[in-house]
């Protein structure tokens, strides 16, 4: 079914107002554009189920977004993130509440990042058609079977998150993933932090002076993107902002060594302005110079520590069959062997207590990892 005028929309919203739950995913083009360029939504939920076309003429979307932010009314995704980039870029909301299959896939023993595939391989059963991951949906009219690999997802989810539902219900492990459920419909994600823009480009080992003018230059670049909607590298590529960084040209015949950029460019506008965010760069005091991150390496001494506490996790996760991307990553674990008082997630709530208070014990010598015929386990030592 695909949905292309407010009124067949409306009716479609007032069936699904009953709903407790909304399998949704999207269809979305960002090659030509800065913004993401949303082009369907699928929506279904038991055997009420359609396509609807985003970019018709005729349709109004607000009697679904106002659905979509119905507190009553959980909308399911898998690996949600891109979807909610979308949504907020189209109106500056994110459906909530909101599970994600994929962090709960997590929880219950699936692994890191488990693909949906796989999911509705292990879950349903079913096989979905990969024929069409690279169509072109912005364009009309879409075919028959086109519209049929984009209703699937949404079929195939309904039965993915019951299933996944029921097991965090039997574990006991539901309130394990609200965290992760909750920064997803933080708004704060999806808005843009200038201060790191400057990271966005491929810039390799930066002086710190250099790194001042690509903060600069990477926001307007940024900026203008934003304003003329288009990708950021067809505005100038991370190949020439990098040299701009490195070399400072300070006048249009200097601009004009820089690779990528042509005299129009150079001679116009777009050039002038380049040249004052560059300055702007220059003129920065070092107070104000962007945190390139060096000397954070772990101290020295604390990769053996390091490696024990990846060790642990390994373990742990093994044991719960929990994702260990979904307890700590490198940098929380470097921050737990040179910190004191570490704030991070693994030493808090369940995380701690499948983690967090081991990995501090380990830390502290009160704990022991050793080898057996069973594999490795944990050995608690004795104070003398």
């Amino acid at each position: 079914m695909l949905i292309d005028n407010t009124d067949e929309l409306l009716s479609l919203c007032d069936k699904w107002s009953k709903a407790p739950y909304l399998a949704v995913d999207t269809e979305f083009m960002r090659d030509r554009t800065y913004y993401p360029q949303l082009c369907l939504i699928q929506v279904c939920h038991g055997d009420v189920s359609a396509v609807i076309d985003a970019q018709a003429p005729k349709l109004d979307l607000d009697p679904l977004f106002d659905l979509f932010e119905d507190p009553n009314i959980i909308k399911v995704f898998h690996s949600a993130s891109q979807d909610m980039e979308v949504f907020f870029a189209e109106s500056q909301f994110l459906p909530a509440p909101l599970f994600d299959t994929q962090i709960a896939a997590m929880v219950c023993g699936f692994g890191d990042q488990v693909g949906y595939a796989r999911l509705v391989g292990d879950l349903v059963g079913a096989t979905i058609d990969k024929s069409f991951q690279l169509t072109d949906w912005s364009r009309r009219p879409l075919t028959k079977k086109q519209l049929a690999y984009a209703l699937d997802d949404v079929v195939h989810l309904c039965t993915v998150y019951e299933k996944l539902l029921a097991e965090l219900k039997k574990t006991g492990r539901e309130t394990w993933v609200e965290e992760d459920m909750a920064n997803l419909v933080d708004k704060s994600q999806y808005e843009i932090d200038w201060s790191q823009m400057w990271r966005r480009a491929k810039f390799p080992n930066p002086k710190p002076r250099s790194a001042a003018v690509m903060h600069e230059i990477a926001s307007w670049r940024e900026k203008q993107a934003q304003d003329r909607n288009v990708p950021k590298n067809w505005v100038i590529k991370d190949t020439s902002l990098v040299e701009i960084a490195n070399t400072r040209p300070t006048t249009a015949q200097a601009l004009k060594r820089v690779r990528g950029l042509d005299a129009s460019f150079v001679n116009g506008k777009k050039g002038a302005e380049l040249l004052e965010a560059i300055k702007r760069g220059v003129d920065k005091p070092r107070s104000e110079w962007p945190d390139i991150g060096r000397g954070k390496r772990p101290a020295k001494g604390n990769d053996n520590l390091i490696a024990l506490l990846q060790a642990l996790l390994k373990l742990a996760c093994e044991r719960h069959k929990v994702a260990p991307r979904l307890i700590a990553n490198r940098a929380e674990l470097e921050k737990i062997a040179a910190e004191e008082n570490p704030d991070v997630r693994a030493l808090k709530g369940w995380r701690n207590d499948i983690f967090g208070k081991d990995a501090i014990a380990l830390k502290e010598g009160r704990l022991a990892l050793t080898g057996s015929r069973k594999g490795i386990e944990l050995v608690e030592i004795e104070e003398l």
